[in-house]
């Protein structure tokens, strides 16, 4: 550093060491359109989004940088006179707000923005606020359930619910009397009590059954979003 000397008539000069101050600390926001730097106790100044400080001496600082709306960064950084320019890169994070998640049926795996979390539904998630984000849910058996575009303000809770869909859905055919014939068009798939598979795409099967001094019976199956569902049919007999 510079040497300052100090002399009077009669006094010795006395040397004061006066501390280097050629640094460069250049602060660059992300996250954020801009936001306010504080290093040490110098007067807060402005980055939109990076903002140069000169002068810095050499050492341990106190960095902050804030924003109304974000979580504030803080760190301690460190110049020396062999690194004069010191770069840094402070990311903002919305403040946060919680996401509610849940499914029908509960107890598929939930994933956040593309990532598994290690929870199952229901669960309370605490999310970056006034940013879109992406939750799905995985459940064996069933169809991934996904919800896209969801924003939670700032230190608020929303809740999302998401209706899975089984690939498979198995119908248990049971009737009174047991033992009818089972027929869906002009097959004969076979004598209740029969298990009929179908895609949830598929529309309502039309089934018929009969069943000897019975009068036949015929109805469609209205398709539960079930991996497994009951069908019963009581046929009038004489």
């Amino acid at each position: 550093g510079a040497t300052l000397l100090i002399a009077a008539a009669g006094v010795a000069a006395w040397a004061f060491i006066l501390p280097k101050a050629s640094g460069t600390v250049v602060v660059t926001v992300t996250g954020a359109p801009g936001a306010t730097v504080r290093l040490d106790d110098r007067p807060p100044t402005r980055a939109e989004p990076s903002i140069t400080l000169e002068s810095v001496g050499a050492g341990q600082h106190g960095l902050i940088v804030e924003e109304p709306g974000y979580v504030t960064f803080s760190q301690t950084i460190a110049t020396t006179s062999e690194q004069p320019l010191f770069s840094i890169k402070a990311q903002l994070k919305r403040l946060p707000g919680k996401l509610v998640i849940g499914s029908d049926p509960s107890g598929g795996t939930i994933f956040l923005d593309g990532k598994d979390t290690g929870l199952t539904t229901p669960s309370t998630i605490e999310v970056e606020g006034e940013t879109l984000h992406e939750v799905s849910v995985r459940r064996e058996s069933y169809r991934e359930g996904r919800k896209s575009d969801i924003k939670v303000a700032v230190s608020s809770e929303i809740s999302v619910r998401l209706q899975l869909v089984p690939e498979k859905i198995r119908i248990r055919v049971t009737s009174s009397p047991e033992g009818a014939t089972l027929k869906v068009g002009d097959a004969v798939l076979g004598i209740t009590p029969f298990v009929l598979e179908r895609s949830p795409d598929d529309p309502p099967p039309v089934v018929e059954l009969s069943a000897k001094g019975c009068e036949s019976k015929k109805s469609s199956i209205v398709l539960e979003m079930k991996t497994e569902m009951p069908s019963h049919f009581t046929l009038k007999c004489k």
